[in-house]
């Protein structure tokens, strides 16, 4: 009651704070702590619950709101090349912008810790395993489509050409989210399967057998074709989809083990972006390209940018906040 009562309190300051027409440091810090506030609730809320899980979906689906919504503000406001990134639209918008996020993010946790301790139906209970037959169906599928993608693909893929989906062809568009979705099922049914169980072995191998050795050197082959192409949204999607139930369930870390490895996830994807070539016309071999982008922390440092990864997705993402706040501010409803 004391953790709801607080973000509600903190919402009611949010909202009451009116932003200054221009960007205003003083204000920007004020809705930053509110949030650093937010989150320090939110995970004391998680850790007397005991389900302080790093790879659960509502701890990510909370740094992902952190990361989108307030990452471009701490690297301004620390003296970061935001610009960069071209991710602030406008300066005089972030005052109202960063209060939208604010607002948004409390509005989030409130709703969690509201709806988290309701008692939910056991899976043990109320659900059957789907049969052996119609995984075995779904793994079929992902192999055969999967074997279609990289036949289809083309040769700058192959080769280690990262020039994004439009160079694919329009074949290899239409297939390659039939195999996401058919190779997710797998995992997902896997997990179904296991859950029931109440699987919680420790050993790796044993894991690997329960998702199935198919599907497992499916996932092992597309993360290497990923890393080399230098592609970093399938590493990050399906490392998260297919380890996501053995770290949650079977072996768990320390609070200090996963600050190290999340800064260690965040330099290599770093590494990938600098490792990576979209020029046809670049003739470097694949361990070139990799000394050449081995100094990750120097490189941003250098260029006044953030360590954290800014991708190209994140700019667009904080860019179109900014656009929307923007042309509703303009809108007379």
């Amino acid at each position: 009651m004391i953790n709801k009562l607080s973000i509600l309190i903190l919402l009611i300051i949010s909202i009451a704070m009116q932003p200054p027409v221009q960007f205003n440091e003083a204000y920007t810090i004020a809705m930053l702590t509110i949030v650093a506030l937010a989150s320090v609730i939110f995970f004391i809320n998680l850790h007397i619950r005991k389900t302080l899980h790093f790879l659960a979906p509502s701890f990510l689906c909370f740094i992902g709101i952190i990361i989108v919504h307030f990452q471009s503000y701490v690297d301004y406001l620390l003296g970061f090349d935001v610009a960069v990134a071209q991710q602030l639209y406008d300066l005089s918008i972030v005052p109202l912008a960063c209060r939208v996020s604010t607002i948004g993010t409390l509005a989030f946790v409130l709703g969690y810790l509201i709806v988290a301790p309701i008692q939910k139906p056991s899976l043990r209970q109320h659900n059957r395993p789907l049969t052996v037959e119609s995984k075995n169906r779904l793994i079929v599928a992902s192999l055969v489509l999967y074997g279609l993608f990289l036949s289809l693909v083309g040769k700058s893929y192959l080769s280690g050409f990262y020039g994004g989906s439009s160079y694919w062809g329009s074949l290899a568009l239409q297939i390659f989210p039939l195999f996401s979705y058919s190779l997710s099922a797998v995992i997902i049914v896997s997990y179904h399967r296991m859950v029931v169980n109440g699987y919680n072995d420790r050993r790796f191998s044993n894991y690997i057998r329960q998702i199935g050795l198919i599907p497992s050197l499916i996932v092992l082959l597309h993360l290497l074709f990923s890393l080399y192409v230098g592609d970093r949204g399938p590493v990050i999607s399906i490392s998260l989809l297919y380890f996501g139930y053995y770290f949650h369930h079977c072996r768990k870390f320390s609070f200090t083990a996963w600050v190290v490895i999340i800064l260690g996830a965040a330099a290599f994807m770093s590494a990938i972006a600098m490792i990576r070539t979209s020029d046809l016309s670049d003739t470097r071999s694949f361990s070139e390209r990799v000394a050449d982008g081995t100094d990750v922390f120097s490189y941003r440092l250098n260029r006044g940018r953030s360590i954290l990864p800014i991708t190209e997705e994140l700019a667009r993402s904080v860019r179109c906040l900014h656009v929307a706040v923007d042309v509703t501010t303009q809108v007379d409803f």
